[in-house]
């Protein structure tokens, strides 16, 4: 059984928009029932790479909705119940406050309590990346590949530096 749940710092010239990169890998017991993760809300806009079994949410009936393997999470209001197969591997991005508006000029209020497929947010590149993702063999490999396409997005950045920025960081 693995269980690994790491936060890492983006290099200096990206951490006006990643607040941090998260590499989560859980591996079960084939036999043995999956768990369910209950998630309080959080304020984070995550941009997740599912790189091994399935995640799915449960929704207003207790069904459960599987995820794209690229998903973009809008920061959560309410408590969410969420479901990993028994290899999980994800790397997310965790964007500062403001970021995603700066990189693609959508407000976070449009995205709140929203879960949707990342292709559409960030259409060039995001697929290939998550093609490298896909074949890299070492977390830092993965964490190289992430700064890449951050990188990417942020030569093409839709909105400049505001003043709300400096306060969200406080």
């Amino acid at each position: 059984s693995i269980m690994i749940l790491k936060e890492f710092k983006p290099g200096v010239h990206l951490a006006d928009f990643v607040q941090c990169y998260r590499i989560v890998h859980f591996k079960f017991d084939k036999s043995a029932p999956l768990p369910c993760k209950i998630y309080p809300p959080k304020p984070e806009n995550v941009l997740h790479f599912f790189l091994k079994d399935g995640f799915a949410v449960e929704d207003s009936k207790g069904g459960k909705i599987y995820q794209p393997p690229i998903a973009f999470f809008g920061q959560r209001t309410g408590i969410t119940r969420q479901f990993t197969g028994s290899d999980f591997l994800n790397l997310q991005v965790v964007f500062q406050p403001t970021a995603i508006f700066r990189l693609t000029g959508i407000p976070s209020t449009e995205l709140t309590n929203h879960k949707i497929d990342a292709t559409t947010i960030f259409p060039g590149g995001i697929q290939s990346t998550y093609e490298q993702l896909l074949h890299a063999t070492t977390h830092q490999q993965m964490l190289l590949i992430a700064d890449k396409f951050i990188e990417g997005l942020v030569r093409k950045v839709k909105k400049e530096v505001h003043l709300l920025d400096a306060v969200s960081k406080l």
